[in-house]
């Protein structure tokens, strides 16, 4: 993603700032790693409150589609891997841990097996180790299936409105979009197959690894901070790591 594309992309509806968006999302971020340090909360959620009201909602849209064009340099640079054919991405979730907050009656839903308040993300990443797609609104209870069939790209893809195969893990159902690996393979073709839709899918886990060394607000115990406003924080991580990555 070049650095224009963010300004590009969002679309204004308030005129009350003049700083650059782009600005705006490196300052966020840069507070939300500020918060990893125990700075006082109180001082990061004004912070949020100036910088973000204006475009939070616009912000989200900038990686939840995936056009043709992309599909199609993602197709080639998948099948260089593992000679995996018709790949346009690889998904999969990933705890981002949040705590310190009053969750009210629904709090069980952010417990994690380990015990830990999270949000599930959702991620898909191109060949190229850039985020095309994320996810950041469901609770840690939620399976990652289902935040995939609820997402818009699940339902471009059965649609048919996107072409091109997904990658998932074991925990996502197999359809004909989205190709998981064989349970119990018993011949070798299948083996084979695992073997190549595993080493394919392998870049997602590793932009979810890089995704956090880069952004350390995500990592371990995460953000002192509300969900709503820890997922907005999630989202231009993701941003910023494409940025990063052009």
């Amino acid at each position: 993603m070049k650095t224009g594309t963010l300004n590009k992309l969002i679309v204004h509806s308030h005129k009350r700032s003049t700083i650059d968006v782009r600005r705006k999302v490196y300052c966020i971020t840069y507070q939300a790693n500020i918060e990893k340090r125990r700075f006082t909360s109180f001082n990061l959620k004004r912070g949020l409150d100036i910088t973000w009201a204006p475009f939070h909602k616009e912000l989200r849209l900038i990686l939840s589609l995936i056009d043709r064009a992309l599909c199609d340099q993602c197709s080639e640079g998948f099948f260089l891997v593992a000679g995996f054919p018709q790949v346009v991405g690889a998904v999969d979730g990933t705890l981002i841990g949040i705590h310190g907050w009053n969750y009210g009656p629904d709090e069980y839903v952010f417990v994690s097996r380990k015990g830990r308040h999270a949000i599930n993300v959702q991620l898909i990443c191109s060949a190229k180790y850039k985020i095309i797609n994320v996810v950041a609104r469901w609770p840690d209870s939620t399976h990652d299936s289902r935040i995939l069939s609820e997402s818009l790209v699940g339902r471009q893809f059965e649609d048919h409105q996107l072409q091109g195969i997904l990658l998932g893990d074991s925990g996502y159902p197999l359809q004909p979009w989205l190709m998981t690996p064989i349970q119990n393979p018993t011949t070798l073709e299948e083996t084979s197959f695992n073997n190549a839709q595993t080493r394919t899918r392998a870049k997602i886990e590793q932009v979810n690894g890089q995704l956090k060394n880069k952004f350390r607000c995500l990592l371990g115990d995460g953000m002192q901070i509300e969900p709503e406003r820890a997922c907005d924080i999630i989202v231009a991580c993701c941003i910023l790591f494409n940025i990063i990555r052009t």
